[in-house]
């Protein structure tokens, strides 16, 4: 079908709109695919746009979605405690919010972080670690929260305290791993396992533990919250808490299409199907 023929007469641009936070990090790529593949799938093209504050976001929705460039957005960018007031005040049609969660009444779509985490964890315990800590992610963002609630979990489940000290917030970057791990190093009694809430942030983790001459894993091991093929190609290949991250970008998109089309959606779905699993490799 001819789809300028087409968007005349149903007026819709037969477009999706993605915003997520940052381009350069890998954990996105499966997301963007999965989101793209089920878009195709129901007719529809994926435009993919950067934005690192809500600002941002909010011109990227009155640009792309009130001036009928798209016909709904998924938004992979935020922090718990934004409330988009003026996509609110817009009414917030056709928008998702994706891998996170915010106040108001747009609907999201999220992974298992808790359960994720938690894997990750009783896999360091299983080890045989018990002084282990976590790089937790900044305070505001809603996947870094859901992440510490898990390592505190299944900490608690196994009769294991978490000391002081152990809990490092840290960016979802390189240098955020770099520097709480850094700070980890310095405790007087260093933990014998981290488990990091990123894996980009991850690749600092190594990278200091490198050039401080800290053995992986013999002095400390390290196990990172998503998969990405880089990971296994590090020094030494790092082992990860796979998320199915293909299908929430699938599952985002058919949401937003049957948002679109006028059909219900959950205010809040739950990515548990597949579940979280770990890959354990030499790290």
């Amino acid at each position: 079908p001819n789809l300028i023929a087409r968007s005349l007469v149903t007026r819709k641009s037969m477009t999706l709109g993605l915003i997520i936070p940052s381009a350069a990090n890998v954990v996105y790529e499966q997301i963007i695919r999965g989101a793209e593949h089920a878009a195709r799938k129901a007719g529809y093209v994926l435009v993919l746009t950067e934005s690192t504050d809500v600002g941002a976001v909010s011109s990227a929705y009155k640009e792309l979605v009130l001036g009928g460039r798209v016909d709904g957005l998924l938004i992979a960018s935020g922090t718990s405690r934004d409330s988009l007031p003026e996509l609110l005040r817009e009414g917030a049609g056709n928008c998702l919010i994706l891998n996170r969660r915010i106040r108001g009444p747009i609907p999201s779509i999220i992974e298992d972080d808790e359960r994720g985490m938690a894997r990750g964890v009783e896999k360091l315990i299983e080890l045989g670690h018990k002084r282990i800590a976590c790089l937790a992610g900044p305070a505001d963002v809603d996947t870094a929260a859901r992440r510490l609630a898990g390592f505190r979990e299944a900490m608690a489940a196994a009769g294991l305290s978490v000391r002081r000290g152990y809990v490092q917030r840290a960016a979802f970057d390189e240098a955020g791993g770099y520097e709480s791990m850094m700070r980890l190093l310095s405790l007087p009694s260093p933990p014998t396992a981290v488990a990091v809430s990123s894996l980009v942030a991850a690749t600092g983790v190594l990278a200091v533990c490198h050039a401080a001459g800290v053995d992986v894993p013999g002095y400390v091991s390290v196990i990172a919250f998503h998969d990405a093929t880089v990971a296994q190609y590090l020094t030494p290949a790092l082992s990860t808490i796979w998320m199915p991250l293909f299908e929430l970008g699938e599952a985002a998109s058919r949401q937003l299409v049957d948002l679109i089309n006028g059909r219900s959606i959950p205010q809040l779905f739950r990515m548990q199907d597949p579940e979280p699993r770990v890959i354990e490799r030499a790290s």
